[in-house]
């Protein structure tokens, strides 16, 4: 137990006292696929230098069934996205790039994304759908000025990082660099 103080606390509180090799993430909004671990931990077995597997997320919105009892329906195609809870994680990557920032309390999962790509670390992004994102009134991501204020910082902590490198802002490696 812990005081709330925000996702990225959590996540590196969790990251703290883990005791495996490979990490991975689920938000209390989200399901992995029946076969997530199967599926990304092959990846991970037959691809040594491989940090990151990730998988796509299918959005999925809340409804009524014929009984009543809210269930899901699926919402637009499945999609590729920077998000912890589609991905699985060699332990040793944190090392590389770092804990989450906690001064983020929203965007601190695209800002760790970002500083991994600003590193070069090596990642696969497959095709099949290894979580499902449950949207409803209650996801924090739909405080929009709070989400957007972050993201902005998040992505201006980015800039700067890489204008260090070398007086000029370097480009990211495309995210389709890294499919599969």
């Amino acid at each position: 137990y812990q005081p709330n103080s925000g996702p990225p606390y959590a996540r590196n509180r969790g990251l703290k006292m883990a005791r495996g090799d490979i990490i991975g993430f689920l938000d209390a909004d989200d399901l992995w696929e029946r076969n997530t671990l199967e599926v990304q931990l092959s990846r991970l077995e037959k691809n040594p230098a491989v940090e990151i597997v990730l998988g796509k997320i299918q959005v999925i919105l809340p409804c009524r069934d014929s009984a009543d009892k809210t269930d899901f329906e699926v919402f637009a195609d499945p999609w590729v996205a920077l998000h912890l809870g589609s991905a699985l994680f060699r332990k040793s990557v944190f090392e590389a790039v770092g804990v989450f920032d906690e001064s983020l309390h929203y965007s601190d999962d695209w800002d760790w994304f970002m500083r991994a790509r600003e590193l070069g670390i090596p990642m696969i992004i497959h095709s099949e759908v290894t979580m499902f994102h449950r949207r409803h009134e209650q996801n924090i991501t739909n405080q929009k000025k709070a989400s957007n204020s972050s993201t902005l910082r998040m992505l201006k902590k980015s800039l700067v990082r890489r204008r260090k490198k070398q007086n000029k802002v370097e480009s990211l490696p495309k995210v389709s660099d890294f499919l599969e």
